[in-house]
C-alpha cells in the first residue's frame, strides 16, 4: 500500500493485481443501478440505499433504507500553487488530516490508514471510530478521498464518507466500500495526478476541515434526538438503552432486552 512501502517492481505487481481484482469485485457486488450525480460523476447505487438529498448535485447524501447509516459525497478544488505534488506529500497531508481533523472528533480512534496511486488519480482510505456528540452512539467511519488533476492545472478532491453505528457496520461494510470503490469521475483529467513543483502539506487538511463543516451541516438539519434519522418507509423501535431496532426484532440487538409491549415503530 502507498503508505507502507516504497514504489518498486513488487509494489507495482501488487497494484496491477489490485486493478484486476477490484473491478471484478465491483462487478460481482449487488447494485440496482449506476447513478449520475453532479458533473461527470458516476456511482453505483446498492440495493436498499436511496438518495437523501433534494437534488443530484454535489454535495450529496445516500441513506440506507434498513439502518441508520449514510454516505456523503463531496467535491473540492485544490489550487495550482497548493496541489499535492507526489506520494510523499500526499502521505504528509493525510497525516495532517488524521492529527488535526479526525483525532479531534469526540471519542476518535484511528483504525486503518492506507493510500493508493493509479497514475491519473491518487488518494487515501481512513477507517476510524468516533462518538456522536448528540446521541452518544459509537460510530464507525470509512472515508475515501480520490484526487484527480484537471487539464486547467488544478486538482479535484472527491470525498466519499460512509458512516453508521459500530454495531451495524458488519452488515453495511460491503455496501459502503462498494459505493466508494465504484466511484468514477468521467470528466477531463490529466494522465498524471502529480507533477507541480511546489509542496504543501496543509491544503488537503483545509479541504477536509471544510468537508467536516458540511458533514455537520447535514447533521444539524435533522432531528436533534436522532442525528441519523431512518428513512420514512422504515419501521424501527427504540430500546431504553438507546438502540434502534427493526420492527421485526423482538429483542434489542445491543442489550438483549425484549421489545416493550407499548413500543411504537417509527
Amino acid at each position: 500500500m502507498l503508505f507502507s512501502r516504497p514504489v518498486d517492481k513488487q509494489y507495482m505487481r501488487y497494484l496491477l493485481a489490485a486493478l484486476i481484482i477490484v473491478p471484478a469485485f465491483i462487478a460481482s457486488a449487488p447494485a440496482s443501478e449506476l447513478a449520475q450525480i453532479g458533473e461527470n460523476v458516476q456511482i453505483p447505487l446498492p440495493d436498499k440505499w436511496r438518495f437523501g438529498s433534494d437534488t443530484l448535485q454535489l454535495p450529496i447524501q445516500l441513506v440506507s433504507e434498513e439502518y441508520p447509516a449514510e454516505i456523503l459525497i463531496f467535491r473540492s478544488e485544490i489550487a495550482t500553487d497548493e496541489m499535492i505534488t507526489d506520494q510523499v506529500t500526499l502521505k504528509a497531508a493525510v497525516d495532517v488530516v488524521i492529527h488535526d481533523v479526525i483525532m479531534t472528533l469526540p471519542g476518535a480512534a484511528l483504525l486503518t490508514s492506507t493510500g493508493f496511486y493509479d497514475g491519473n488519480r491518487a488518494g487515501f482510505v481512513l477507517e476510524f471510530n468516533s462518538v456522536d456528540s448528540v446521541g452518544g452512539r459509537e460510530l464507525r467511519h470509512r472515508l475515501k478521498g480520490i484526487i484527480y488533476r484537471h487539464p486547467d492545472d488544478h486538482q479535484m478532491l472527491f470525498t466519499v464518507w460512509g458512516k453508521c453505528t459500530v454495531d451495524d457496520y458488519p452488515a453495511l461494510a460491503q455496501s459502503i466500500a462498494f459505493v466508494q470503490d465504484g466511484f468514477a469521475y468521467t470528466g477531463a483529467c490529466t494522465a498524471s495526478v502529480f507533477d507541480p513543483p511546489t509542496r504543501s502539506y496543509w491544503p488537503l487538511a483545509i479541504v477536509i476541515l471544510g468537508l467536516v463543516a458540511l458533514f455537520y451541516y447535514f447533521r444539524t438539519r435533522r432531528k436533534k434526538n436522532d442525528p441519523m434519522p431512518l428513512p420514512a418507509e422504515s419501521h424501527f423501535w427504540h430500546c431504553s438503552c438507546g438502540r434502534a431496532n427493526h420492527e421485526e426484532q423482538t429483542s434489542c440487538r445491543r442489550c438483549g432486552r425484549p421489545r416493550p409491549s407499548g413500543a411504537e415503530s417509527f
